[in-house]
């Protein structure tokens, strides 16, 4: 079945699009589809209508950011450079935040807390653990979560990363679900992304994530979208 392309928002410099679940973000196998060709389409086939060239230049396209293909949710791309370098200055420079309401199973010990492990990634696998910090390829994963709500045998928890490792919410709360003797067999994760616009866990666990708020700077102006 073919993917229809959701744009939520498009300028000169920007689109900013909904990325459904099971579409990868890019992708190298020419059979598999993914939102940069379906993108790139949508802007050559505007550029033919509007334009009498016959000969047109192949549209630009930056990937700023990208979401896993399990995860649905809002990404922006960069229609020219100069977007490109601003929204890729906001990146790395903390103009937009990782925030993320994750629902598990249990309850944390505490209220709120930082938690700071160790995690590497198996490539043949497509998969992360924690580790010690001396392993070969280990990189420091850090987040910090509170207490949302409770219901039931469930937690909301609010989750802000402040890094962007390989399924590190995933990994990293299933990781102290083990430690706190919680049940960390069910981890649903719906993510709230700020920003210009995701797991080894040794445990049974499924997730379901979703960025369905992107906050960004452009131009001076503070944008948001929710999906």
């Amino acid at each position: 079945m073919r993917q229809e392309l959701q744009i939520l928002y498009e300028d000169p410099d920007i689109i900013v699009c909904f990325k459904p679940h099971g579409l990868a973000t890019q992708s190298h196998r020419i059979s598999t589809p993914d939102l940069e060709h379906m993108i790139l389409n949508h802007l050559a086939e505007t550029e033919h209508r509007s334009s009498s060239h016959k000969h047109r230049s192949a549209p630009y396209l930056a990937v700023v950011h990208r979401l896993d293909q399990p995860v649905s949710g809002i990404l922006v791309f960069a229609k020219n450079p100069k977007a490109a370098r601003n929204l890729n200055h906001q990146l790395t420079n903390e103009g937009f935040g990782k925030h993320y309401m994750a629902l598990v199973d249990g309850c944390p010990s505490k209220e709120t807390d930082t938690l700071v492990n160790y995690l590497v990634k198996d490539s043949k696998s497509n998969t992360s653990r924690v580790c010690d910090h001396h392993t070969h390829g280990a990189k420091e994963a850090r987040l910090s979560y509170r207490i949302h709500s409770r219901e039931a045998e469930q937690t909301l928890l609010e989750v802000t990363l402040d890094t962007g490792r390989h399924h590190q919410i995933r990994v990293q709360l299933a990781h102290m679900a083990v430690q706190s003797s919680a049940t960390p067999n069910t981890i649903q994760m719906r993510r709230k992304k700020d920003g210009r616009k995701s797991n080894s866990v040794h445990t049974n666990s499924r997730s379901t994530i979703r960025s369905p708020e992107l906050r960004w700077n452009f131009r001076c102006h503070f944008h948001k979208l929710l999906t």
